[in-house]
C-alpha cells in the first residue's frame, strides 16, 4: 500500500507539473489529474482543494467562457485559481514524497 501512495503522489507531481508549464491549456487535463487525487485523499482539505479545482474547471469552461470570452477579468480569475489549485497539487506532492524520504532514512 505504501509503493500505490508513492505511485499516486509521483502521478499527481508529474501531471500537475506537465499542466502548469505547458505553454497552452486545455481544461481537460484537468480530468487527467482528478482520479489519482481522488486516490491520494488524506485528509478533509484534499477534498476541498479537489472540490475547488473542478469547481473552478468546470466554471471557466464553458459557463463564464461560453457568456463573457477568453479576455475576460472572470477568465483571468479563474485561471489564477487553476494555477493555485495545481501549485497546491505540486506542493503537497513535494511533501509527501519528502517526508516518506526522510522517514526512510531514519529507519535504515
Amino acid at each position: 500500500m505504501d509503493s500505490l501512495k508513492t505511485v499516486l503522489n509521483w502521478s499527481n507531481l508529474v501531471i500537475a507539473c506537465f499542466i502548469l508549464f505547458a505553454r497552452i491549456y486545455s481544461p481537460q487535463w484537468i480530468l487527467w489529474l482528478i482520479p489519482f487525487q481522488i486516490l491520494s485523499v488524506e485528509t478533509h482539505w484534499d477534498i476541498v482543494w479537489l472540490f475547488v479545482g473542478g469547481l473552478s474547471t468546470y466554471l471557466a469552461f464553458p459557463v463564464i467562457y461560453d457568456q463573457v470570452g477568453p479576455d475576460h477579468l472572470a477568465m483571468v480569475m479563474m485561471g489564477i485559481a487553476e494555477i493555485v489549485f495545481l501549485t497546491r497539487v505540486i506542493i503537497t506532492s513535494v511533501r509527501r514524497l519528502q517526508l516518506k524520504t526522510s522517514m526512510e532514512f531514519s529507519n535504515n
